[in-house]
């Protein structure tokens, strides 16, 4: 999969290793499905103290359609923090030179920039063992005061098989004026069970979220995540016991 443009050669160098092509299969689906997120990051010290008040997302290594509707759900999740979708700042028509992409990315007003990149997406599928399943139906027939009892049985075995898919990406949130990363992790994503949980559209959401969380929960972006409510010592034990 060719790479749009070449942000990653011309603007930050040290994003390259972001931009890596990975499969992503589009699904027709209806049924909501629910993945599991793990991120891992870190926080450059120069950035100790920075929050960034406006982003500008892009997602790297999908189809087209899935990029798009990742960056919409990520820029959605983020509010009240202003963001635009790469793709509507960079067009993925043609390849851009290094000024025009330091001019559309600062005509978007932003000062930060979001790479997420899918580097693998892999699903496995394991034989668990056979089912076998029985019925059976009978009858009496009466003949004279005697009484017959006539039955019939059958069974089924039904091979059982368990699917799991995992992809793997990378984050990178680089600050746009000066083009250091301010904030560096991979993100893993997993979805089992159902056909549902394993989904694009499960794993997009998931992703996104549990992106938009580290962010806040970081203090890159705003506003900060509401602690839990605290609870009182009366309804701890109401919902022990």
């Amino acid at each position: 999969m060719l790479i749009p443009f070449s942000i990653n050669t011309l603007l930050y160098p040290a994003v390259r290793w972001l931009l890596i092509p990975g499969p992503f299969v589009v699904l027709g689906f209806i049924l909501p499905g629910c993945a599991h997120s793990e991120i891992t990051a870190f926080r450059d010290l120069a950035f100790a103290t920075k929050q960034f008040e406006s982003i500008v997302v892009f997602a790297q290594g999908m189809t087209l359609d899935n990029a798009v509707e990742f960056e919409r759900q990520l820029c959605e999740k983020v509010a009240p923090t202003p963001c635009v979708s790469g793709q509507s700042v960079l067009p993925p028509t043609r390849q851009y030179t290094a000024e025009e992409v330091q001019h559309y990315l600062a005509q978007s007003g932003a000062d930060g920039v979001l790479f997420i990149g899918l580097v693998a997406d892999q699903t496995d599928t394991r034989y668990m063992g056979t089912i076998t399943s029985s019925s059976a139906s009978g009858s009496i027939n009466f003949y004279g005061n005697s009484a017959y009892w006539s039955s019939t049985g059958q069974s089924a075995s039904t091979p059982v098989y368990s699917s799991i898919r995992v992809a793997f990406g990378q984050l990178a949130l680089f600050d746009r004026r000066s083009g250091d990363i301010a904030w560096r992790g991979e993100i893993k994503v997993t979805g089992k069970g159902k056909w549902w949980n394993r989904t694009d559209s499960a794993f997009i959401s998931s992703a996104t979220s549990k992106i938009v969380r580290e962010l806040k929960e970081a203090g890159l972006i705003g506003p900060p995540l509401d602690p839990p409510p605290a609870r009182s010592r009366e309804s701890s034990s109401e919902s022990f016991w």
